[in-house]
């Protein structure tokens, strides 16, 4: 049995526990046959390997996120910084999220009670609106 691991973001584990978000919907195998890439329903990505000894021996196995998450709901704002290289977006996940477009990784999570619908950067990158 091959699983998606739940979030240990707080935000993303509720609502995958509401909506059952964890449900792949698209799967797709390295050309050279060695690797499964899926994505889910709340389109995050995920990877397995198919050369591990614990597939063949029928052992619980669980795909691994394939990148750092996104969000998983529609974004409602973004904005860039002029002097650094961030981005913020908020998203009806109710998530603020500082990327860093250099190396495209991602830097800060903020959970918030309510929806954010706009956020703001500081030209210096230090504050967020």
């Amino acid at each position: 049995e091959i699983r998606v691991p739940f979030s240990t973001d707080s935000a993303q584990s509720t609502a995958n526990m509401k909506g059952g978000l964890h449900e792949i919907m698209h799967m797709t195998i390295s050309p050279s046959e060695e690797t499964i890439i899926a994505s889910t329903r709340n389109n995050q990505l995920y990877t397995i390997g198919l050369t591990g000894a614990e597939i063949s021996k029928g052992e619980h196995s669980l795909f691994e996120a394939l990148s750092q998450p996104f969000h998983y709901d529609q974004i409602t704002g973004l904005d860039v910084c002029t002097r650094k290289p961030l981005v913020a977006t908020c998203s009806l996940d109710r998530t603020v999220r500082i990327w860093i477009y250099d190396n495209n990784s991602l830097d800060l999570t903020k959970e918030f009670q309510e929806e954010a619908f706009s956020v703001a950067l500081h030209p210096s990158g230090l504050y967020v609106l």
